[in-house]
């Protein structure tokens, strides 16, 4: 895990690799409409998987903040 902290082990993905995007690409199919999704970083790679969660979901609730 890159980072450490109370409910990383059980939250936290991240997105170095082919096996943890699709990890997280489940994850984020068994949210659904109504799910969270928050994006700690700010590097480009941050604002990049930002953007791409933002376009993958199919709710118009979903936005950046």
């Amino acid at each position: 895990m890159l980072f450490s902290g109370p409910g990383v082990a059980e939250h936290a993905f991240h997105v170095a690799a082919r096996p943890a995007v699709l990890r997280l690409r489940a994850r984020l199919d068994e949210l659904g409409e109504n799910g969270n999704v928050l994006v700690v970083g700010g590097n480009l790679t941050a604002i990049e998987a930002a953007t791409e969660v933002a376009e993958a979901t199919t709710s118009a609730a979903a936005r950046i903040r």
